[in-house]
């Protein structure tokens, strides 16, 4: 089973995001904070039970998604994250692609559009 990490501060985000990857079979953590994702993350990797997917909010409080991006490609660079944004611009996106974001969904998204991007990540791995 695929293990994901949701890094997002807005509760009815990370709710939503939790349904449909539950329904989709996927196992999930979440944190509400970068930082929080981040421990998360080294948490997971000294137990050996790695994650296979971020998907990450660019705007929270403190740490951006960026910041957690950054991260994950200095420790982690085989990590794919996928960037979920409702403040984004064709700028901004070419700047997660080239840091090393997956991909980059727009809000609002459907779930199709979410579970394809996914699925992408993991046929391309």
């Amino acid at each position: 089973m695929k293990k994901i990490l949701v890094v997002d501060d807005e509760l009815c985000t990370m709710r939503a995001l939790y349904r449909i990857l539950k329904l989709e079979g996927f196992e999930i953590s979440a944190s509400s904070s970068v930082d929080e994702g981040i421990a998360t993350i080294e948490m997971l990797n000294n137990t050996c039970d790695q994650l296979d997917l971020i998907i990450a909010d660019i705007q929270m409080p403190g740490k951006t998604g960026m910041d957690l991006l950054l991260k994950v490609k200095e420790f982690y660079p085989g990590l794919p994250v996928i960037i979920i944004t409702g403040y984004g611009s064709p700028q901004i996106e070419r700047i997660f692609r080239e840091t090393g974001c997956v991909d980059f969904i727009y809000k609002p998204f459907s779930p199709e559009e979410l579970i394809t991007s996914i699925k992408k990540v993991f046929n391309n791995n």
